[in-house]
């Protein structure tokens, strides 16, 4: 737990809280003077910045998964690191929803995933086992919501455990790329208002 919580610790402190507060305000307007397309830069430049929080919060549970390999708990080891690419795609999950809400000018980006997610969460579960509850929105409500099925089946899946949870893994990543073309289409539509196409 402290591994998985600190991991979205790392995570949440380097892409949260930039990209947002970089479409409200006019630091956008020294980026727009490069030669390049708004989206592209910030896909980019975001894309880095997850990468890099994935390395640093896989690192320390390589670590220890390494001391405990050397101490002889073979099992702890295997445990640690077979666990972590399902950490990697929960981790991505979220940064997602930041880039989604960034990308909209939302300058508290970081905790307004959290929010999201905590609230994406509770329609899953309300789409999944009251679905009367939401009648004919049941259905849209569980495309929307956070995938906590498919996540946990995907983990499991990536942790070497069963061979059908690849079809979960396509529903998270496909999720996962709708909620990304939210946040291109922030993205654009900001970097339209602040700067709008110059004449030929």
């Amino acid at each position: 737990m402290v591994a998985l919580y600190g991991g979205l610790a790392v995570v949440w402190s380097l892409t949260g809280g930039w990209i947002g507060r970089e479409a409200r305000s006019g630091i956008a307007l020294h980026w727009a003077q490069l030669p390049v397309n708004p989206l592209l830069l910030h896909g980019v430049r975001f894309a880095t910045l997850t990468a890099t929080a994935l390395i640093l919060a896989g690192l320390p549970i390589l670590l220890v998964a390494g001391s405990s390999l050397v101490g002889g708990a073979e099992g702890d080891a295997l445990r640690l690191v077979s666990g972590l690419p399902g950490m990697m795609l929960l981790y991505l999950v979220f940064a997602v929803l930041v880039w989604a809400l960034g990308g909209w000018g939302v300058a508290g980006d970081g905790w307004a995933a959290l929010l999201v997610a905590t609230m994406l969460s509770v329609l899953e579960l309300v789409a999944r086992l009251h679905p009367e509850w939401l009648g004919p929105a049941a259905g849209p409500a569980d495309v929307v919501g956070l995938p906590l099925d498919d996540l946990g089946l995907a983990s499991a899946f990536l942790a070497g455990g069963g061979s059908g949870g690849w079809v979960a893994l396509i529903r998270v990543l496909l999720w996962m790329a709708g909620w990304g073309v939210v946040g291109a289409a922030g993205v654009n539509a900001t970097s339209r208002r602040r700067h709008p196409p110059r004449p030929r």
